[in-house]
């Protein structure tokens, strides 16, 4: 998460605060090489409050809000290209294409600043111990989810993407302590995820959240969550490009990851799988 977003997402700042996360977003650049005393100085603080308003935003400390600052200096913006209307009537096919291109290379960079390491491993952890891995989602969420699925059907990992009201319960209601369940979806409202979740709770299974950040604060129970780029309006749109390509990047990383947890198995494994699946002599 960049350190923009972290502000943004703190609803508890206090007005001093506020002015504070203004301050460091404007001089980001310069304050690479402040220190917290001259960050408290130049803001009339203590230091004490400079750890404070760390803590707030969900940083450790003043070291950890250094490397953001220094993150954000980097990349200050987002893109200019308007995520949701990347074209207009009169623009050329190259621009379309250029345009997309800077979509795609700032939704895989906001998406990376979202991902946690210790959860990514600990997802791929428990996907890759998994006996069934079932995923939950709807609309076009199914096509990445069934893609995953055939990677991971490659290296002998079952999993099942159930679409409907009724296929989705039933599959839910067959699991277990060693059915691993991923739940898909941008917004964090999809109509199946209450059902969804009350049954799985009731079925022991490990739910894994893939979607946009903040799902913990309205499913507590949700403890491994992979959140993706969150800049793209949900119905005012022409399409999902940028929801689209941040779901498949997370996916295809999970799919690189539980790979690499059994690597020389699975590298025999595809290998033995492929020449079966398709023998014919190219």
């Amino acid at each position: 998460m960049t350190l923009q977003k972290r502000i943004t997402a703190c609803d508890n700042l206090t007005p001093t605060e506020q002015k504070l996360a203004e301050y460091i977003l404007k001089n980001a650049y310069y304050l690479t090489d402040a220190t917290i005393l001259s960050l408290a100085k130049e803001n009339y603080l203590s230091i004490s409050s400079i750890h404070r308003f760390c803590k707030k935003i969900g940083l450790a400390g003043f070291k950890d809000l250094k490397v953001e600052m220094l993150r954000y200096a980097e990349h200050p913006s987002d893109t200019t290209v308007n995520i949701n209307f990347p074209f207009l009537a009169d623009d050329t096919c190259m621009t379309v294409a250029t345009n997309l291109r800077n979509i795609y290379e700032s939704t895989i960079l906001d998406t990376i600043d979202y991902l946690d390491e210790k959860q990514l491993f600990s997802v791929s952890t428990i996907l890759s111990g998994a006996n069934m891995i079932d995923i939950y989602t709807h609309a076009h969420n199914i096509y990445p989810a069934g893609a995953f699925a055939d990677r991971m059907l490659s290296i002998g990992k079952k999993v099942r993407c159930p679409e409907g009201f009724y296929n989705q319960r039933a599959t839910a209601l067959s699991a277990d302590s060693q059915h691993i369940s991923i739940l898909i979806s941008y917004s964090g409202r999809a109509f199946f995820l209450p059902s969804i979740l009350e049954i799985l709770r009731r079925k022991h299974s490990t739910p894994i959240f893939i979607g946009k950040a903040g799902i913990e604060n309205e499913y507590p129970q949700i403890k491994h969550i992979l959140a993706i780029s969150d800049r793209e309006d949900m119905q005012n749109r022409i399409s999902q490009f940028s929801s689209h390509i941040s779901l498949q990047y997370v996916l295809d990383i999970l799919y690189c990851c539980v790979f690499k947890l059994n690597y020389s198995r699975n590298l025999r494994l595809l290998s033995e799988n492929l020449s079966l699946l398709d023998d014919r002599k190219i």
